[in-house]
């Protein structure tokens, strides 16, 4: 019984060290560079991308660049941003390792589908 007295704060803090270890260990796996493709899946429009290009680059690119994914459209949303739409869609992990390589892409994302929220109140009017 004095041995466990003794060394009880040393067993509570190897406990303690293990979980620490473990916890750690789990989060590792998780911080990688590679994006976590089920992420960029919940509410997407799958074949809809948004591109951004370099300064200069024009929609004749683009269409050039996507056409083993046989373009659908393309068009400008801002100065250097063009929304993609593709017809043979492989996923945006595949996009990204396709494209993401080309010097004159900036960035690629997958165009997701937002909804306003509503609150359920009645609006006040004036009387």
């Amino acid at each position: 019984m004095i041995v466990i007295k003794k060394y009880r704060y040393l067993l509570l803090l190897s406990v303690l060290l293990f979980f620490v270890i473990i916890s750690c260990a789990s989060n590792n796996k998780k911080n990688n560079n590679e994006p976590d493709v089920s992420e960029f899946e919940e509410g997407r429009i799958p074949g809809e991308y948004l591109v951004t290009v370099k300064e200069g680059v024009r929609e004749k690119y683009i269409n050039t660049l996507f056409a083993s994914n046989k373009v659908v459209a393309v068009k400008k949303i801002h100065d250097n941003l063009y929304l993609v739409k593709i017809e043979d869609d492989p996923g945006p992990s595949k996009i990204y390792e396709d494209y993401l390589k080309d010097e004159n892409i900036e960035k690629i994302q997958p165009n997701y589908k937002y909804e306003a929220e509503t609150t359920g109140r009645k609006r006040m009017s004036k009387e």
